[in-house]
């Protein structure tokens, strides 16, 4: 193979949503069948971002047709359009957690766990550079102490 891929590690995927004062129609914590996916309007990135092909292949996998309710891009933006109310978006917990706005929302897993993998591509047709090693060695450490990239 031209690229070798290395493994980093696996991110759990979250329906996160707006904390409700007068109560959320879903309780914290609540684990949600991902069958009921299409039951939110999801604001999602645009195809091909990485996120919206995990939730674009898994509803296609069983069957579920999305509510894309807004498409845009950047984390920051699609977050405070959760925080407004405007809809649910799917993102691990710790790129919640490292939001300004992560007090005022929340995250609730899915009954069949959703993953991401995250890797890493080199070339196989060059010398891999100190820098690539260490490059490698510093992200895999974040990402085992939870930090978002």
């Amino acid at each position: 193979p031209v690229i070798e891929f290395t493994v980093l590690g696996e991110e759990e995927i979250l329906l996160v949503s707006r904390k409700s004062k007068s109560g959320n129609d879903l309780p914290p914590g609540k684990k949600i069948p991902l069958k009921q996916l299409g039951r939110y309007p999801l604001i999602l990135p645009s195809y091909p971002h990485a996120m919206r092909a995990l939730a674009d292949t898994t509803a296609s996998g069983i069957g579920v047709t999305l509510d894309i309710a807004i498409q845009i891009e950047g984390v920051p933006f699609i977050l405070e359009l959760v925080n407004k109310g405007l809809g649910y978006t799917l993102l691990p917990r710790s790129i919640v957690e490292s939001s300004n706005l992560a007090s005022k929302l929340q995250v609730n897993p899915f009954s069949q766990r959703l993953v991401r993998t995250l890797n890493v591509g080199v070339s196989s047709q060059r010398r891999v550079t100190h820098l690539t090693r260490e490059t490698v060695k510093l992200v895999t450490h974040f990402l085992r102490l939870g930090m978002p990239y």
